[in-house]
């Protein structure tokens, strides 16, 4: 709605433009009703203008008649001195409307609709840069090992806020706990392994239904270097023993979330 109103106000800032273009015989023969609304045809030629001494008409001698000032004739020298002028201010409006959106009106929608609508996001964290591994215990227990540190984490925070003043204005707030824990582990590269022997089954399976010996020949070898290549990465066996890349955690409340980034 912004939007249609800034282009309304440019285009009553471009009609005088087009209206006195309109009127003009400046430039009659070049084409139809297009050319005259442009500011190619600005001005007329008559014998109120001035003509040189070969008997050519002086074209900054044109004149211009104003159809809303009792059709008064104007020196199309002294109108473009303001013409110009309404498409520049209507070229900055729009610019400093495109910005005001962008910066200002936009980021506020986005603030309002993550206010009113609550999803799983407003609670969960990404975490990175964890370690890969537990050295003095097994990698199995990562994850509790993790969860028991960030509910530890909270509940140092929140004995430090208890002691605030505005703390006992509050709400009491939920029980510091993890309530998900998803831990994203490194499969060293097997898993894009495996999809692309997949494939290739797939495309052997086609080439041999189509009785196609020369491409199932080439395929069986792409097979058989993808399965050495599985061999040499090792099986999938326990993935509670593979290192952790990055974890998500999701609380028992936004402002558990909040508090974690913060610390």
């Amino acid at each position: 709605r912004m939007l249609g109103f800034v282009f309304f106000f440019m285009i009553g800032l471009t009609l005088p433009t087009l209206i006195i273009g309109h009127m003009g015989n400046f430039a009659p023969d070049i084409g139809g009703e297009l050319v005259k609304l442009s500011i190619g045809n600005l001005g007329m030629l008559g014998e109120a203008s001035s003509k040189t001494k070969s008997g050519l008409v002086e074209q900054q001698s044109r004149f211009v008649i104003l159809p809303f000032f009792a059709c008064r004739l104007v020196s199309i020298q002294s109108l473009t001195e303001y013409l110009p002028w309404c498409d520049f201010v209507g070229m900055v409006t729009f610019f400093v409307v495109l910005v005001w959106f962008r910066f200002r009106r936009l980021p506020r929608a986005v603030r309002i609709n993550d206010s009113e609508n609550v999803t799983c996001r407003d609670f969960s964290i990404e975490l990175n840069l964890l370690p890969k591994t537990l050295e003095d215990m097994p990698q199995s227990k990562y994850e509790d090992v993790l969860r028991e540190h960030l509910e530890e984490l909270l509940r140092s925070v929140m004995e430090k806020q208890s002691h605030s003043r505005l703390r006992h204005r509050r709400v009491r707030d939920p029980e510091p706990k993890v309530c998900e824990l998803v831990l994203v582990r490194d499969f060293g590269g097997q898993l894009h392994q495996k999809k692309k022997l997949a494939i290739l089954n797939r495309q052997r399976d086609i080439a041999e239904y189509k009785h196609d010996v020369v491409t199932q020949f080439k395929l069986e070898k792409k097979i058989q270097d993808r399965k050495e290549k599985l061999e040499k990465l090792g099986h999938l066996t326990s993935q509670d023993e593979l290192p952790v890349v990055r974890a998500y955690a999701t609380f028992n409340s936004r402002a558990q979330a909040k508090t974690i980034l913060h610390e």
